[in-house]
């Protein structure tokens, strides 16, 4: 039960998303908006768009629901995973009231409306780099792809936090008035990542992270 809730988790999450930027919009209305979502989180945000935020990082964010099925069977089966992904996509109507046609985040991805990052490490299993590509490709300019070399399906701030600098310049470009032109995961930049922004006169955004929303 609890592995057809995760995968259904996702779609149902978007809502949340919506509510959370809402939230922040009402809260702080004369700053910039941006979303930061990991895995289902970023998928939810995908499905939610257009979300009507100034910026949107998505990391390690399968496709397709089969792709990310067979992907994870394939981790422990092999190539069962090629009889075994169908008998799995077959039951997601009857048993979640969503058809797999409902699940694909790539489709989602030219409708963002805003500036976005696709970061990815090119050892992930659960979500190859080449669906990490797929997703980059399907997006529209300024879009932004970042990376990550030995990672696998991991929180990619704390595998390679110099890394992450591109993706926080990404976030201050977007999301701040005066951005600083130095790379850094602290001050400013931190504080978009973990979605715990104080107004302060240096900065103008707001960053909401869908990644924990099922948590």
């Amino acid at each position: 039960t609890r592995y057809w809730r995760d995968w259904s988790s996702d779609v149902c999450s978007s809502d949340l998303v919506m509510a959370a930027v809402e939230f922040v919009r009402t809260k702080t209305p004369d700053h910039q908006v941006g979303v930061v979502g990991w895995s289902l989180g970023g998928a939810a945000a995908l499905f939610a768009s257009p979300l009507e935020i100034d910026a949107l990082v998505i990391e390690s964010v399968y496709p397709t629901v089969s792709a990310a099925i067979h992907n994870r069977i394939s981790m422990r089966l092999g190539p069962l995973a090629y009889l075994l992904t169908p008998v799995l996509l077959v039951q997601l109507k009857p048993r979640l009231g969503i058809a797999a046609s409902q699940m694909r985040p790539v489709d989602y991805v030219p409708e963002v409306g805003c500036p976005i990052l696709i970061a990815a490490g090119d050892r992930d299993a659960h979500t190859t780099f080449a669906e990490s590509i797929r997703i980059f490709d399907a997006a529209k300019e300024p879009k932004q792809f970042v990376e990550f070399e030995g990672a696998v399906h991991q929180d990619l701030l704390k595998y390679d936090s110099g890394r992450y600098g591109d993706v926080v310049d990404f976030l201050l470009t977007h999301l701040s008035d005066n951005p600083s032109p130095e790379k850094s995961v602290d001050g400013i930049g931190q504080a978009a990542i973990q979605s715990d922004l104080k107004p302060d006169e240096s900065h103008s955004g707001d960053a909401v992270d869908a990644s924990q929303i099922d948590q």
